[in-house]
């Protein structure tokens, strides 16, 4: 997940004109390296939660309704600002925030499974994997770039959630093999 990140910011410093001469390239370039340097340590942390998790004992039930429900409020209210979060990285100037904040928005989840982690020590709920697509509506369109691409994310019950939780390496470790092989898309490895 890392090298993808980093991968992607050297194809935006190139799409971005960082790479054209300009007199702020050096500085722009700094900018956004510092920037994705930080999700490095934000990956690590979630691979280790992760590593932890499976290492102290995890069982997996579908989820009820109440479940459901309270993955359904996190995706709608907390989704948009974790694709933010990692988009703020490319974006130089207050302007281009404001601009990816206002083209990031207008989300709708067609959940695919969603089954609660728990605990096998203390049978608590600890988080939740989720297989979903999700739609856009922009000026009143929908948009389906991602529609059938059957998406993956964990949401954990108490921290924010984090799209660093969606990689199919993550995925594997805390939600199972099984999980993600059955629900990953036909375009996935």
């Amino acid at each position: 997940m890392k090298n993808n990140i980093f991968l992607i910011g050297i194809a935006s410093l190139v799409l971005s004109g960082c790479s054209s001469g300009t007199e702020n390239s050096f500085e722009k370039l700094t900018k956004i390296v510092t920037n994705l340097s930080s999700y490095s340590a934000e990956v690590d942390e979630w691979n280790d939660y992760g590593a932890n998790l499976k290492k102290n004992g995890i069982k997996y039930e579908d989820a009820n309704s109440s479940d459901q429900k309270f993955v359904q409020n996190k995706m709608q209210s907390e989704y948009a600002n974790a694709i933010n979060h990692v988009g703020s990285a490319f974006t130089i100037t207050e302007e281009s925030k404001e601009e990816l904040a206002k083209e990031n928005q207008g989300y709708r989840f067609i959940y695919n499974k969603i089954i609660t982690v728990k605990d096998i020590s203390k049978n608590t709920t600890i988080g939740y994997c989720v297989n979903y697509d999700s739609e856009r509506i922009i000026d009143g369109q929908v948009k389906s770039e991602d529609k059938d691409k059957k998406n993956f994310i964990y949401i954990d019950k108490n921290r924010p959630l984090s799209i660093f939780t969606g990689s199919s390496d993550f995925i594997k470790v805390v939600c199972g093999d099984d999980f993600y092989k059955k629900y990953k898309g036909k375009d996935v490895d």
